[in-house]
């Protein structure tokens, strides 16, 4: 991914780079970020991508004593795009009726690279679903009520 390749090329990257790995890309509407892990200070460190890039530390939310997994981008197929368009596919399939207020992609590793697609609707609905990034096969997909959530 020529996004990936943009970060690592960057003043900002070269200066700050140790021995953290990449473990996510995320997009949602026009804001793209590339989370990089360390093990050492358990700690993410994201890159906001926009016409500069920019980068912070946020802590991680995980299993006690477990690392994150590291993004295998060399093993991922499915652009983005593409992800994108098979996802949608499924959720005017599924939901037809519904609006779409906010779509969020996470590329992210779970065995293996998957693309992890959620839109949140005006009926305040989630829908999600899962894509495996090497070969566009749709992995799962599962509808949430947010207000449901909201109770629990």
């Amino acid at each position: 991914m020529e996004i990936i390749t943009r970060v690592k090329n960057s003043d900002i990257y070269k200066k700050w780079h140790t021995n953290e790995y990449l473990v996510n890309y995320f997009f949602m509407g026009n804001t793209e970020t590339i989370d990089f892990y360390s093990k050492k200070t358990k700690k993410i460190t994201s890159f906001v991508i926009s016409d500069t890039i920019e980068m912070k530390e946020d802590a991680v939310f995980q299993k006690e004593g477990e690392d994150l997994e590291e993004l295998e981008i060399e093993k991922v197929k499915i652009e983005r795009e593409e992800a994108l368009k098979k996802a949608t596919e499924r959720r005017e399939k599924k939901l037809p009726e519904e609006q779409i207020t906010k779509t969020i992609a996470i590329l992210q590793q779970q065995k293996h690279p998957i693309w992890n697609i959620t839109y949140v609707t005006s009926n305040f609905n989630m829908f999600n679903v899962k894509i495996d990034a090497r070969n566009g096969e749709i992995i799962e997909e599962k509808m949430h009520s947010l207000m449901n959530m909201i109770k629990k």
